[in-house]
């Protein structure tokens, strides 16, 4: 279900001896790397189940969050309700029971509520399916936005601009708050499956958006910047009720790079300084052909930038990988 788009790089060689790829395999020598990074792999691949329209099934717990001029949550849920008015964060402080509140106004509708003002974004419905949802807010501008498998779907100016969210609330996931930490309703229980709930303390662009989206239910994807409230945190609470944690669809694969990703900064901060380089050893002198694949992110609009380069003395471009004409930043893609 997730959009992506392959490119194929495949070579073979026509007789010419390829000797040099024996000796000097730079890779990559343009792409500027931060680090080797993965997401939090505590959690990974389980999975809160609310079996059942009750108010006894649910996470409660006081996070101790400060005051925030900034906020974004994102989760991958999957309902199996049919009706509406049901909401999965609730975040209640003394006199304002609806501080923080996302899920379902009306069927197909997502709700966020912030200080009891809300806006809502038309997503349709996605009964029994897998959806992300992300909701960001940024004091200072002032702008909001309601994010649907990796897309704005609603921008919302102007929403509670220059306002603070408040500190030392109560957090929970699976009902809605009437009061702090109860007076949960039934009719508004959360019903189904949530996965990977993270929150941030800024609000997230849609290049980081898109990218937790695009990285997959299974993947690592995350953020520059570590959540304030992560997955792992409300996965370490206590459950009520029938509430339970149960194994995802992913594979949970013995690969010590599982999870891995090579980050390179935003195209602002490109530096030659910064690359990953070494000599492999092939075990061959000469190559009749050969295949090259890897995902990758890209985070650049311009042209002439490329991913990786085998060279040796007298070849500089022996083998270069990357992309040359423009097709737009933020996009996963494979390329082989």
């Amino acid at each position: 279900q997730r959009r992506v788009r392959e490119a194929v790089v495949s070579t073979q060689s026509t007789g010419t001896s390829l000797q040099h790829y024996r000796n000097m395999f730079a890779l990559p020598a343009l792409l500027a790397v931060v680090g080797l990074v993965a997401g939090d792999s505590v959690g990974h691949n389980k999975i809160l189940d609310f079996p059942t329209a009750t108010t006894e099934n649910y996470i409660s717990y006081n996070p101790d969050l400060p005051a925030l001029t900034g906020l974004t949550v994102c989760a991958w849920q999957q309902k199996s309700y049919s009706d509406d008015k049901r909401y999965w964060f609730s975040y209640a402080v003394s006199g304002s029971e609806n501080e923080i509140i996302l899920g379902e106004k009306e069927k197909g509708n997502y709700v966020f509520y912030l200080a009891s003002n809300n806006f809502g974004a038309d997503a349709g419905s996605f009964d029994n399916q897998w959806v992300h949802v992300c909701a960001a807010w940024d004091s200072e501008s002032g702008v909001s936005t309601i994010s649907v498998n990796g897309e704005a779907n609603q921008v919302q100016e102007d929403f509670k601009k220059g306002q603070s969210i408040k500190a030392g609330g109560n957090l929970v996931i699976g009902q809605e708050q009437d009061s702090v930490g109860g007076r949960f309703d039934a009719n508004q229980a959360y019903v189904g499956r949530l996965y990977n709930i993270n929150v941030w303390d800024y609000a997230l662009n849609s290049t980081e958006v898109a990218f937790l989206y695009e990285s997959g239910f299974c993947g690592f994807g995350t953020a520059e910047v570590d959540p304030i409230i992560s997955y792992a945190d409300l996965l370490a609470q206590d459950l009520n009720g029938a509430l339970s944690v149960i194994d995802g669809p992913c594979i949970d694969l013995e690969d010590a790079s599982e999870g891995k990703i090579l980050r390179f900064p935003p195209q602002s901060q490109a530096s030659t300084a910064n690359f990953l380089q070494f000599t492999p050893d092939f075990g061959t002198e000469e190559f009749g052909a050969f295949s090259i694949c890897t995902w990758f992110f890209k985070t650049y609009s311009d042209t002439s930038r490329y991913f990786l380069s085998y060279a040796e003395s007298g070849l500089d471009n022996s083998i270069i990988s990357g992309n040359k004409p423009s097709s737009g930043s933020g996009s996963t893609m494979k390329a082989c």
